[in-house]
């Protein structure tokens, strides 16, 4: 009677453990699940064994790849033929504030690379690899962004009838250039045709006068552009002759 009484007990402690344990695991995937769901991870997707690197050296207008390493030569050549985006974000290195995403066109030419720009100056860069059907992939510059060191060229290209000479000859943004004209013998700068002009297009502010102007460098490379003319009839110049006795006097010429 009391083996058959310890037997019914056995039976019952095992069918609970079995019970028991049924339910953890149960709850375990039901977390593990409900964990893939909050972080915004598609439950089903395969784990890519691959690393994503970020070449290139994190300052201003120096561009930026995101290279994809697969471990498994078969897999990658498989990876290779799979539709691929790239999501590059900045995280402010002054405050450690969160992610946030580089905005960018979406037909943008080459997603897989991103020059930093003025406003990415002391922020670090990542980019999140998304093959299809796998989880993403996280690369990171391994430095924040640096401001630069005349990273922007300034374009003055072969002029007619005279030059103009930028000092100095690259800058970076927000450096004050100036533009030293040098029009040829009898010639002059014709009136409002030195232009300033980002390589994205747009206007850059030029002010000066005579043969000495100034701009503000912008975030990108500059173009610079202007037209001479001859000396119009009528345009005078002013020379001063020393007299006898010390005395000045003023001589126009034509």
């Amino acid at each position: 009677m009391k083996n058959n009484i310890f037997g019914k007990v056995f039976k019952w402690q095992t069918t609970s453990r079995f019970a028991a344990a049924a339910v953890v695991i149960i709850a375990a995937v039901s977390v593990y699940m409900g964990c893939e769901q909050g972080l915004g991870v598609t439950p089903g997707l395969r784990t890519l064994n691959g690393t994503v690197t970020v070449i290139g050296t994190p300052k201003v207008g120096v561009e930026l790849e995101a290279v994809l390493t697969v471990t498994d030569p078969a897999e990658m050549t498989v990876v290779d033929s799979l539709a691929k985006t790239y999501r590059w974000q900045k995280q402010d290195g002054d405050d450690a504030a969160g992610w946030e995403d580089i905005a960018r066109d979406e037909d943008v030419a080459n997603p897989e690379k991103y020059t930093p720009g003025s406003g990415d100056v002391n922020c670090f860069i990542r980019v999140e690899v998304t093959v299809s059907g796998y989880r993403p992939l996280i690369g990171e510059a391994n430095a924040g962004v640096l401001a630069g060191d005349g990273a922007y060229a300034i374009n003055t290209g072969s002029m007619t009838n005279g030059t103009v000479t930028a000092n100095p000859a690259t800058a970076d943004d927000g450096d004050t250039v100036t533009l030293t004209v040098s029009p040829a013998s009898g010639l002059t700068l014709t009136t409002g045709s030195l232009t300033v002009t980002k390589v994205s297009g747009g206007a850059v502010t030029v002010e000066g006068s005579g043969n000495t102007y100034t701009f503000t460098m912008p975030g990108e490379p500059v173009n610079v552009t202007a037209a001479f003319e001859q000396l119009g009839e009528g345009a005078y110049s002013i020379s001063v002759s020393p007299l006898t006795g010390g005395a000045e006097e003023e001589r126009e010429e034509k």
